[in-house]
């Protein structure tokens, strides 16, 4: 099998080439496991954990920012839209993530890298997210609490100081030095005002760290 799921359950079973897959195309959470104090493992898995730093590269950057952008945006409650006064690039971008089956965080960066290349287009943009679809009932529950999705807020800024320890030393520590930061964020003791400006400056040290690794 490729890989296994649980419903109901925050767990998932890759097969060991999909697992290998996945950190080689920069899977923030596969990557964090490499790193995990807590596990068993076979002899296989002993050994590809001794590789990790194989899988360790600046290609991670896009992965992390893409992916933390993309939880950002479910603590605002807004989506990206693709821009179609760039036609050629839309039809290219909705190809590519119909060939590969791309997530929209991995859409995203490739967006991300489009920009980077081509400062004079804007292919994207952030509207409001006034659908449903693909929020539970528990999430809609703690945004009416809140007023903002407090498990994407501790994600985001979770995946954002893992990308820039990753970026500067090519490890990551754990337990999380900023575990307390991220247990009050989680219990919604953060304005959502101050997690905007972390976000800003946390998003500006992992490019950073990237421009210097």
């Amino acid at each position: 099998f490729e890989q296994k799921e649980f419903p109901g359950e925050d767990k998932i079973i890759y097969s060991l080439s999909r697992f290998l897959r996945h950190c080689m195309a920069g899977n923030c959470n596969v990557i964090e496991s490499l790193f995990s104090p807590t596990y068993t493992a076979s002899p296989i898995g002993e050994l590809v954990r001794s590789k990790r730093s194989l899988f360790i590269s600046k290609q991670l950057y896009r992965s992390i920012r893409g992916f933390s952008s993309s939880e950002m945006r479910k603590v605002r409650g807004t989506r990206l839209e693709i821009n179609d006064d760039v036609p050629s690039y839309k039809d290219c971008l909705e190809s590519l993530c119909t060939t590969f089956q791309l997530k929209r965080f991995e859409r995203d960066a490739v967006i991300s890298i489009i920009e980077d290349s081509r400062p004079d287009l804007k292919l994207k943009f952030e509207v409001p997210n006034t659908g449903t679809g693909g929020v539970g009932e528990k999430r809609r529950e703690v945004i009416s609490r809140f007023g903002y999705d407090v498990k994407s807020a501790s994600h985001t800024l979770r995946l954002l100081y893992e990308g820039i320890e990753l970026m500067s030393t090519g490890q990551l520590t754990f337990p999380r030095p900023e575990a307390q930061e991220l247990r009050a964020i989680r219990a919604g003791n953060v304005a959502l005002s101050d997690i905007e400006e972390q976000f800003k400056e946390l998003d500006y040290q992992l490019e950073l760290a990237y421009k210097l690794s």
